[in-house]
C-alpha cells in the first residue's frame, strides 16, 4: 500500500496538567520500584496494563512482543482481554494494514487510530476490530535498539476516540519502562548463559576451581570451590566453604608446616602459589594434591584473594615412584639391559650391559647394535629374529656378539617389542643378554623391562 494512501496520525499538541504530569511521575515511580525488586517481566507488565486502564476509562491495555524466529507479534500481556480476542491477535505478522500494533511494529512509529472503521491502517484487520468492538487504538513501538522493534503498547477504546497529550505522554513512560525491563531480562539472559557455561566447565574440568581468601590476621578460607573437591577430599564445596577446618584438618600431619610456609610466603611477597602435599579422603584413602593459584591484586582490608585449581595427582606420583623404582632396578641388577628405539637405535644401557660390551653408554648410545655382531650368523638368522618380534613381539636365544676388545663371545639374550598401551604401536625393543655362556654356563635368568615401560 502505497504511504500516500496510508492514514495519517491525528496532531495532538499540549501538555498533559499537573495532575496528569504527577500520575505519570507516580506511575514511573511505581514501576521502576517493582524493577529494582527484581519482580518478573509479567508482574511489571500486568501492573503497567492495569495502571494504564484505571487511569483512562473505558479502554484496555495489551503489550505485544516480537518473535524474531517466527516474525510474529504475540500478546504477552492483556489483562481485561477476553481469551478469544488474545488468540485472535496472536501471530500478527507486522504489516501495514495489519492493525495498529502491526503497522507500528512494521514501521516503527506510533500508530493512533482514532476511528478504526475509516482507518486503512486497520485493513486486514477490521473483521477482528468489528468482532471485539473496538474502535480506536493508539500503539507505540517497543524499541530497544535502533535497528530493531522488539514490541508494542497499546491502548484500545471502544467509542472512536483522538488521544489526549496526557495519554501520549504515559504511553511513552510506559514505553521506556518496558525498554528497561526487556533490557534486563536480555542482561540476565546473558549472564544465566555465561554462568551456565562457567558451571559446565568447573563441573566437567578434572581437579577443583576455588578462590582462597587469607585474612590479614592469617584467618583461611575458601569464598569458592567448585564440587570437585568432594571427589578429592570427600567434603562437599558448600561445607568447605562454610568450614575451611573441614580441609584442613584432612591434610597429612607430615605435610602442614610446610603447606603452610608456602602459602605465608606467597603472601608476605606477593607471589603466585603452588605446592604439592598429601590430603586423606574421608573413606581414609591418602591422595597427593597439587595446588596452584594467582593473587589478585587488589588488597582490601588486608585480605588477600588467590584463584586457582586443585589436582589430583596420585596417579602421577604412583607412576613416577613406579618410575624411580624401575630405574633403581635398570641400574642395579646385574643382568644387561639394552633398550633401543623403534628404529633400531640404541637409547640406553644399564651399567651390567657395559661390562659386558665392554663399551660405555656414552659410546653406544645413538648406534646400532649392529656394532656388536660378530659375523658368526648368516643375515637369514637376523632375519629370523625379526620376524619372529613382529608376530610373537619376543624372541630369545643365543647370539654370538663381539665385545669392544674383539673378543667374541656367546650370550643368551631375550628381547622383547614393547608397545604403546594405547596405540599397540611399535615403540621400543629391550634386550636382556644376562652374561656370555662362556664366562657362566649355568642357565642364566631373563629379566625385561618391557612391563616396567609405561
Amino acid at each position: 500500500m502505497p504511504n500516500s494512501h496510508v492514514t495519517q496520525n491525528p496532531k495532538v499538541t499540549g501538555s498533559p496538567n499537573t495532575q496528569e504530569l504527577y500520575a505519570i511521575l507516580n506511575f514511573q515511580s511505581q514501576i521502576l520500584e517493582k524493577v529494582a525488586q527484581d519482580a518478573t517481566p509479567e508482574q511489571i507488565f500486568d501492573d503497567i496494563c492495569r495502571f494504564i486502564e484505571q487511569s483512562i476509562p473505558a479502554c484496555v491495555a495489551s503489550i505485544m512482543l516480537f518473535d524474531s524466529a517466527h516474525q510474529q507479534l504475540h500478546v504477552t500481556c492483556a489483562p481485561s482481554l477476553p481469551p478469544n480476542a488474545i488468540d485472535a491477535f496472536n501471530g500478527l505478522e507486522p504489516a501495514i494494514g495489519a492493525g495498529s500494533c502491526g503497522t507500528s511494529a512494521f514501521m516503527g512509529i506510533p500508530v493512533l487510530a482514532v476511528d478504526i472503521a475509516n482507518d486503512s491502517r486497520w485493513d486486514h484487520l477490521r473483521d477482528v476490530a468489528e468482532q471485539f468492538d473496538i474502535q480506536a487504538c493508539w500503539s507505540y513501538p517497543i524499541i530497544l535498539d535502533e535497528h530493531q522493534v522488539n514490541g508494542t503498547i497499546a491502548i484500545s477504546s471502544f467509542t472512536p476516540r483522538t488521544p489526549h497529550p496526557f495519554h501520549i505522554k504515559l504511553l511513552e513512560a510506559a514505553t521506556n519502562v518496558i525498554s528497561i525491563v526487556l533490557k534486563r531480562v536480555d542482561s540476565q539472559k546473558a549472564l544465566d548463559h555465561t554462568a551456565h557455561l562457567l558451571n559446565n566447565i568447573t563441573q566437567t574440568m578434572p581437579g577443583a576451581l576455588y578462590q582462597y581468601r587469607l585474612t590479614a590476621n592469617k584467618q583461611q578460607e575458601f569464598t569458592y570451590l567448585s564440587s570437585g573437591i568432594k571427589q578429592m577430599t570427600g567434603v562437599s564445596a558448600e561445607d568447605a566453604c562454610n568450614n575451611f577446618g573441614l580441609i584442613w584438618k584432612q591434610v597429612h600431619p607430615e605435610d602442614k608446616a610446610q603447606l603452610w610456609t608456602s602459602i605465608a610466603h606467597a603472601s608476605q611477597h606477593s607471589l603466585a602459589w603452588s605446592h604439592e602435599f598429601r590430603i586423606f579422603h574421608l573413606n581414609g584413602e591418602l591422595k597427593w594434591l597439587r595446588g596452584s593459584s594467582l593473587l589478585e591484586e587488589e588488597v582490601v582490608d588486608g585480605k588477600q584473594i588467590w584463584n586457582g585449581v586443585f589436582l589430583d595427582i596420585t596417579p602421577e606420583k604412583a607412576s613416577i615412584e613406579k618410575l624411580r623404582l624401575a630405574g633403581i632396578a635398570f641400574s642395579n641388577t646385574n643382568d644387561g639391559i639394552m633398550i633401543a628405539d623403534k628404529n633400531n637405535v640404541i637409547v640406553d644401557i644399564n651399567q651390567a650391559y657395559a661390562d659386558i660390551s665392554g663399551y660405555s653408554r656414552e659410546e653406544l648410545l645413538g648406534q646400532s647394535p649392529t656394532l656388536l655382531k660378530s659375523n658368526k650368523h648368516s643375515p637369514a638368522f637376523y632375519q629370523s629374529i625379526w620376524d619372529t618380534l613382529e608376530i610373537h613381539k619376543h624372541w630369545q636365544g643365543e647370539i654370538w656378539n663381539k665385545r669392544k676388545s674383539g673378543e667374541i663371545v656367546p650370550h643368551l639374550v631375550n628381547i622383547n617389542a614393547v608397545l604403546d598401551p594405547s596405540s599397540q604401536e611399535l615403540t621400543h625393543y629391550v634386550s636382556v643378554p644376562p652374561i656370555s655362556v662362556a664366562l657362566k654356563p649355568q642357565k642364566p635368568s631373563f629379566h625385561t623391562l618391557s612391563t616396567m615401560t609405561p
